[in-house]
């Protein structure tokens, strides 16, 4: 009886050494660490030489090199600069950055830097287009954001999602809501994925749901709640309601950080193979800063990672994470340089 326990303890234990010999593990495999202090994360994505390209507080926009930092488009008026910048991604090889609603300024890489190669102009509507986050798709701009439709003394209906032809002319306004109520929700981040090769995928910073959206026929396909993890923090119903300040400058900024800061709002989405990566603000004391939770896309979003971080996600390219160490440069503590560090999944050994 015995041997016969001890072979079966002894099975048991090949069989665990065996799974976990075959498991993947998120591994750091490569750091970028310069001296330099960044203000928080406006926008970032990785470019066609894998290198950071993203938008910051205060200091404006930067490339970032294993080997250095590198300026370009500094503020100003000039046809290489930008007065202000919202959203920012690929496009066509180059890049293009949304300086005002109606008009985006296309960047080209020249001798380790961009430079500016054309403005573009975008049809308006009515009201201004608080542009957050965008994606050139299917030949087509959907950009992601508050922009009010319709206006009265007691209703406002907004879009979410603009989306343009190549020429700037708008196509459809989706992900339609009326308030009735005054707020701050154009303060929130909304995020747009592409994915595959016919869908985009949307997602608002405080809500754990996705919306498919065909990228061909510019319907809404369906929309998913997601799956709530258990430490995660609902949105206070005091965040982001509209009320007047003695100090705006200053109580209005205090605001936006304890909103963005508060709560496990989406920090950022991504795309790796079938997973809509999503990274979220654990604010739990028990866990990192942050967690990245993996959701199956072609098994209705089933969550069947997670991976607990304290590294602030900036985006994701041939299965390699670009993380902005110890978190949002300027909203987390221990980020006053920049260090970019570099995950993957791989094979346990």
């Amino acid at each position: 009886m015995k041997r016969f326990l001890s072979i079966c303890i002894i099975w048991q234990l090949a069989m665990f050494s065996a799974l976990v010999h075959g498991a993947e593990q998120f591994k750091r495999i490569d750091q970028w660490s310069h001296d330099e202090t960044f203000g928080y994360d406006f926008y970032s994505f990785i470019d066609s030489d894998n290198h950071v390209v993203g938008g910051f507080y205060m200091i404006g926009c930067r490339i970032v090199t294993p080997e250095k930092i590198i300026k370009f488009a500094p503020r100003g008026q000039g046809p290489g600069d930008l007065m202000t910048f919202s959203a920012a991604f690929p496009y066509k090889g180059d890049i293009i950055v949304f300086e005002l609603p109606g008009k985006a300024k296309v960047f080209t890489k020249k001798n380790g830097t961009y430079v500016w190669k054309e403005t573009k102009w975008f049809k308006r509507g009515i009201y201004p287009h608080m542009i957050k986050e965008g994606i050139f798709f299917d030949n087509k701009f959907f950009l992601t954001g508050y922009e009010p439709l319709e206006q009265t003394k007691n209703e406002e209906k907004v879009s979410y999602l603009k989306v343009y032809d190549d020429n700037g002319q708008p196509l459809k306004q989706l992900i339609r809501k009326t308030y009735t109520a005054p707020h701050r929700f154009n303060e929130i981040k909304y995020h747009i994925i592409g994915y595959k090769t016919d869908r985009v995928i949307f997602l608002p910073a405080n809500k754990l749901k996705v919306t498919i959206v065909s990228a061909k026929k510019l319907e809404i396909i369906k929309e998913v709640d997601l799956e709530i993890p258990g430490f995660y923090k609902k949105m206070p119903e005091d965040f982001y309601i509209f009320k007047r300040y003695d100090n705006p400058k200053d109580n209005f900024r205090l605001d936006i950080e304890t909103w963005a800061t508060g709560y496990s709002s989406i920090t950022e989405a991504a795309v790796d193979g079938n997973y809509l990566v999503v990274q979220v603000r654990t604010c739990s004391e028990k866990e990192k800063k942050f967690a990245l939770l993996f959701y199956n896309a072609e098994n209705n979003f089933k969550l069947e990672k997670t991976v607990f971080t304290d590294d602030f996600l900036l985006d994701i390219k041939d299965g390699k994470y670009y993380c902005f160490a110890n978190g949002n440069p300027g909203r987390d503590d221990d980020t006053d340089n920049c260090i970019i560090n570099i995950y993957a999944w791989e094979k346990a050994k």
